[in-house]
């Protein structure tokens, strides 16, 4: 009905030998029959076969396909050697040791970086020489090469984050691709509107600075001009001061008035106290002048620099 059927008799003997100086015609009671290019560690030791031997066999096997070369060179080697190497000795990788005939120009070019990561990850972890830690089982090992196969992560690759990470990018790309950029078109459009309303308050603020400054502007404007204006009334001969008014009377007077008014506004005051000062200076006044600069000095002592507070008294 086309099922085969295996049939062990139990008879079995090599066709031809192995090893170096090795050559069996018949077969011999108690000799331990395998290939050893495939045979596990635990077998030439003569502990328990179980699956872990098997996995260790596909395990060659697979490394075989890949790279073209056994895991374990055992050419020329007499039995003795072999096993020792088979104990002892870790394959390097298929990938290396592929890189090295690529570089003979024997396989494709670049073979060996599709072999390296995963595929390494698989073989190696086949052919750990302790049972344990290789594969539990063949649906495992046939598990890890369907993940390498659907581009997900494998178990003998571990389970790191950034790995676990790359994968899931490496399935879905186009998703993935699409996502980042409205993420980073979302993150563009938050920074240019942050910026616009950074502008927008700089702005909003130098308008506001510049309207309080022309506001300032223009009440010490108003405040010199009404200063004036009570200044001169004064000297109207209908004022206070009668006809005979003379301009270091005016002064004076202004002076003396300074005295109750502006204190909200010292600059404006120290500076009309200032253009007093000149004033009467230029009358000859230097007494009233020196006294009348040193009040301005006095309501600008923590602003100014020295040498405009000394020019107020010049």
């Amino acid at each position: 009905q086309g099922q085969p059927h295996l049939l062990d008799f139990g008879i079995a003997k090599p066709l031809a030998g192995q090893l170096a100086g090795q050559a069996v015609s018949q077969t011999i009671t108690g000799q331990r029959f395998f290939s050893p290019q495939h045979a596990a560690p635990e077998q030439l030791l003569g502990d328990a076969i179980t699956v872990g031997c098997d996995i260790y066999g596909l395990g060659t096997l697979l490394y075989e396909v890949l790279s073209g070369q056994p895991a374990i060179e055992l050419k020329g080697l007499s039995a003795a050697e072999a096993e020792t190497r088979i104990l002892h000795e870790l394959p390097e990788t298929p990938s290396q040791r592929l890189a090295r005939r690529e570089g003979e120009g024997d396989p494709p070019k670049d073979w060996s970086r599709q072999l390296k990561g995963e595929l390494d990850a698989i073989v190696l972890t086949c052919l750990r020489k302790a049972p344990g830690e290789r594969y539990r089982s063949v649906d495992d090992l046939i598990a890890d090469l369907q993940a390498w196969l659907d581009g997900k992560p494998v178990q003998a690759r571990g389970g790191h984050g950034w790995y676990r990470a790359r994968k899931f990018i490496g399935r879905h790309r186009w998703s993935v691709g699409a996502a980042t950029a409205a993420a980073i078109a979302l993150l563009a459009s938050s920074v240019i509107t942050l910026l616009q309303s950074i502008e927008a308050k700089a702005q909003r603020d130098a308008a506001e600075a510049a309207l309080a400054d022309a506001q300032q502007q223009r009440d010490r404007a108003q405040h010199v001009t009404q200063f004036l204006i009570d200044a001169f009334a004064a000297a109207n001969p209908g004022g206070e001061l009668g006809k005979d008014v003379k301009a270091r009377d005016i002064l004076e007077r202004s002076a003396k008035q300074l005295e109750t008014e502006l204190n909200d506004q010292p600059e404006l005051k120290a500076q009309l106290l200032t253009t007093i000062a000149q004033g009467q200076r230029a009358l000859g006044l230097e007494t009233e002048a020196a006294i009348t600069a040193r009040l301005a000095v006095e309501l600008t002592a923590d602003s100014g620099t020295e040498a405009e507070r000394e020019a107020r008294l010049a």
